[in-house]
């Protein structure tokens, strides 16, 4: 799923945050706290709600809260005084207050259709929805890394002229690396 707002653009199956185009570097915590506020875009947010969903339950304290909602503030270039995204209802929760608009799924790049072993091997968003899932034992996240997967494997059969038995081979393999995710 792809959000975009303002000149922002957060693409949740490749975990990635871009400014007009550009990427945002932020760490995976800040990640996951600023998705789970523009998913709910408009709605309060609790703390207890950060914990549960962001924080997956963890014993954190409210500095480490705190913390990382600054760090989603510096990385939109957001104040706390005049919130452009980010608003804090004291004593309630925060709000994701900018306009987001959703888009279903990443624009597709161009094919290029080329035997498997004349493919330059390229960074997939599938590996990173995978690394993400890895980490974690959270069912949404699982399930992410598991689509990101199949997707990668339904792009790549599409890209390529190989006989039947070829891309079955191929797709046994993601089949495979699909069970060690799960």
């Amino acid at each position: 799923m792809i959000y975009t707002f303002g000149p922002f653009e957060l693409d949740s199956a490749r975990y990635e945050l871009r400014r007009s185009g550009s990427l945002v570097h932020v760490q995976p915590r800040v990640f996951d706290l600023l998705h789970f506020l523009v998913a709910r875009g408009g709605a309060l947010i609790s703390r207890s709600d950060l914990l549960e969903h962001v924080w997956g339950g963890t014993t954190v304290t409210k500095d480490a809260i705190a913390q990382a909602v600054s760090a989603v503030r510096t990385a939109l270039d957001d104040a706390r005084e005049q919130p452009e995204y980010l608003e804090t209802i004291r004593g309630r929760g925060y709000r994701f207050c900018a306009a987001v608009t959703v888009v279903d799924e990443a624009p597709r790049s161009h094919s290029v259709r080329a035997p498997i072993g004349e493919l330059a091997p390229r960074p997939s968003p599938a590996r990173s929805a995978l690394d993400v899932g890895a980490r974690t034992n959270s069912p949404e996240r699982r399930t992410a890394a598991i689509v990101a997967h199949l997707r990668a494997a339904i792009a790549l059969l599409g890209t390529l002229e190989q006989p039947a038995a070829e891309s079955a081979t191929v797709l046994q393999a993601l089949l495979e690396a699909r069970d060690d995710v799960a």
